[in-house]
């Protein structure tokens, strides 16, 4: 019969393997590429989504802006 000490290491290692497999998915995931910029629509370097880390900042503050206010601009 597993003690406390057993059960703690299999929980561990079931942790340890969802993990692993998790990463695994997201690995396989293809990636998206941008050919513009999602915020201001300039073009964009190695399909990033956004052309600096200005407009990533501005959409990020206005994303959180439209969700303070129900989902409104």
């Amino acid at each position: 019969m597993p003690d406390e000490a057993d059960r703690a290491d299999i929980h561990v290692e079931a942790l340890a393997i969802n993990g692993i497999e998790n990463a695994r998915r997201e690995a396989q995931k293809p990636k998206v590429f941008y050919a513009e910029c999602q915020w201001c629509g300039d073009a964009t370097e190695d399909g990033a989504r956004y052309c600096c880390k200005e407009c990533a900042t501005d959409h990020m503050h206005y994303n959180s802006a439209r969700e303070r206010n129900g989902g409104r601009t």
